[in-house]
C-alpha cells in the first residue's frame, strides 16, 4: 500500500511537471512569435526611416532651390549655352539647383557620353 501510495504521488508529480512543461512550451512559442513580430516591425520602421530621411533631403534641396537667385542662374545658363565651359559650369549649375550626388553623376555620365559621340563623329569625318 505504501509503494502504491508512493507511485500515485510520483505519478501526480510527473503529471504536474508535464503540465508545467507544456505551459512553458506554449509560452515559449508565443514569446518567439512576439519576438519575430517585433523584429519585422523594427525592420519596417528602419525602411520607413530611410525613405523619410531621403524625402527630407529632397525637400531641403527643393527649398534651397526656391531661394536660388534666378538672375544668377539665368546668367550661368547663358554662359553654359554660349561657351564651351560646360565642364566648369556643371558643378555651378548643380549647386544652384541643389542636384543630389546621384543626379550630378547622371549628368556627368551623359556629358561624357556626349563628348565620346562628338569625337566619334569627328573621326568619321576625317577617315571618310
Amino acid at each position: 500500500a505504501s509503494s502504491d501510495h508512493q507511485l500515485l504521488h510520483l505519478a501526480q508529480f510527473q503529471a504536474q511537471r508535464d503540465e508545467e512543461i507544456s505551459k512553458l512550451r506554449k509560452s515559449n512559442i508565443e514569446f518567439t512569435r512576439l519576438y519575430n513580430d517585433s523584429e519585422r516591425t523594427i525592420e519596417l520602421h528602419e525602411q520607413q526611416q530611410k525613405v523619410l530621411k531621403e524625402e527630407i533631403r529632397n525637400l531641403e534641396r527643393s527649398q534651397k532651390r526656391e531661394g536660388a537667385d534666378l538672375e544668377y542662374l539665368k546668367n550661368v545658363m547663358i554662359k553654359y549655352m554660349s561657351t564651351n565651359e560646360h565642364d566648369a559650369l556643371l558643378p555651378v549649375i548643380g549647386t544652384i539647383l541643389q542636384f543630389s550626388s546621384e543626379e550630378m553623376m547622371s549628368v556627368k555620365k551623359a556629358r561624357t557620353q556626349q563628348q565620346a559621340g562628338i569625337w566619334g563623329r569627328i573621326c568619321l569625318l576625317y577617315t571618310s
